[in-house]
């Protein structure tokens, strides 16, 4: 997973494409700014992304598909980040089309809130070439009991009147739902408790890059891989370390590691001075700061002699610290 070549600047165009398909398992792309909802666990509900609709330009959006296929791309492009990428129809199959006819190979994945679903529309998707439908029950504003959020998982059920079979049911946990689409296309639906502790005592809920007044109740200690692995994409060509980060509630550029255009090069971006920093700060057994301090996205990596000892490795062998990294490929 981890490569030498991940912490070193200025890599030529092949260098940074090698790295970048060996390595990147999921290109995360918001095709548009638009998001429905204002869930009170969710950055938008302090930002404004219901007034405008502002979609990702084709311009752009082709770029980064022609390129993925010049590598023939094959891993996860999902289409997330803080907006309802089906709230407009056309738009959505149109780019849902684009991905497929580019990437025959990638496995395509919709984060979705459902509300703009019926049986027609998830048929279209399986259609169209999606892998992985996942949509997730979302509290209202004003909050809503576990109980009310599996309430509402059933009602999308009837709505959507598809045949469907219920994978897992743990009482004030989650509840796990999947539904038969008539396409090879998977489609699970959750209904998850947020507010509940895991056996740690740590909060399901994340901060979201401490943007949010969440009590995690811990401090990140274990490496974080997500930088090594992903690129975020955000409609204007904005690349964020992590799906952790909504830009518009951060000053402006806070966390910005690039920003894309039709001609931008996407291998030398994720490979850029800024991703490398933030690996190099990620990649340690060291007390992570902001926005990364109390974040447990994803798990954590567990802790054992051996992983220390391979990260302890990797910065010896590497010489790795803030102020070599940029001089480690010379």
């Amino acid at each position: 997973m981890i490569h030498p070549e991940h912490f070193c600047a200025d890599l030529t165009n092949a260098q940074a494409a090698e790295l970048f398909k060996k390595s990147v398992r999921s290109v995360e792309i918001s095709i548009s700014s638009y998001c429905n909802r204002r869930c009170p666990y969710c950055p938008n509900s302090k930002a404004d992304r219901i007034s405008q609709r502002n979609f990702m330009s084709d311009d752009l959006f082709l770029s980064v598909m022609r390129q993925l296929c010049r590598i023939d791309y094959a891993n996860e492009i999902a289409l997330n980040r803080f907006n309802e990428p089906l709230a407009d129809r056309d738009y959505a199959m149109k780019r849902i089309r684009e991905i497929r006819a580019f990437l025959p190979k990638a496995k395509i994945t919709v984060f979705t809130n459902g509300d703009y679903l019926d049986a027609s529309y998830v048929r279209e998707l399986g259609a169209a070439g999606v892998s992985w439908v996942m949509a997730t029950m979302h509290e209202p504003p004003g909050g809503a009991t576990y109980a009310e959020v599996v309430e509402a998982q059933e009602r999308f059920i009837q709505r959507i009147g598809l045949p469907h079979t219920v994978v897992s049911d743990e009482p004030e946990v989650a509840r796990l739902v999947y539904l038969q689409t008539g396409t090879a296309m998977g489609f699970s639906l959750w209904a998850r408790n947020f507010h509940r502790r895991d056996s740690d005592g740590v909060l399901w809920m994340q901060d979201r890059g401490q943007s949010m007044p969440v009590d995690k109740g811990m401090l990140r200690t274990t490496p974080c891989y997500i930088p090594f692995v992903q690129l975020q994409i955000e409609w204007d060509g904005e690349l964020l370390p992590c799906c952790q980060i909504q830009p518009d509630v951060f000053a402006k550029g806070q966390y910005t590691l690039g920003r894309l255009t039709a001609a931008s090069d996407i291998f030398l971006e994720w490979t850029n001075r800024n991703y490398l920093q933030w690996r190099n700060e990620l990649f340690s057994y060291e007390a992570k700061k902001a926005p990364c301090a109390t974040c447990n996205y994803g798990g954590m990596a567990v802790e054992t002699p051996a992983l220390r000892e391979m990260v302890a490795d990797w910065r010896r062998t590497l010489q790795l610290d803030r102020h070599k990294a940029e001089a480690l490929c010379a």
